[in-house]
């Protein structure tokens, strides 16, 4: 089983930008829940409050799983996220 360290932050972006973290934070657990063949799941380990109730300006998750790189990488490119927008903080 594989394990990759998510981190999902809004950086120092208006309160707009926390709310599009709160989004891809609730679509990525939406998804992995609604795919159990992924054999994947995820935990949020921190996160860090808006200003705006319940919105995050940051989260960690702890992505688990035999599919986890897989599912990270084609949820990245299935989502029109750019190379650059993706930091990994760290991979075991």
């Amino acid at each position: 089983m594989d394990t990759i360290w998510l981190s999902i932050s809004s950086g120092k972006g208006p309160e707009e930008c926390a709310y599009v973290s709160t989004l891809t934070v609730k679509a990525l657990l939406k998804e992995l829940q609604s795919r159990p063949e992924l054999n994947t799941k995820a935990s949020i380990i921190d996160s860090e409050p808006s200003n705006v109730k319940e919105n995050i300006r940051s989260a960690l998750l702890a992505l688990e799983g035999t599919d986890v790189k897989a599912f990270v990488e084609s949820w990245g490119r299935n989502h029109e996220i750019a190379e650059g927008e993706k930091e990994w903080l760290n991979q075991r």
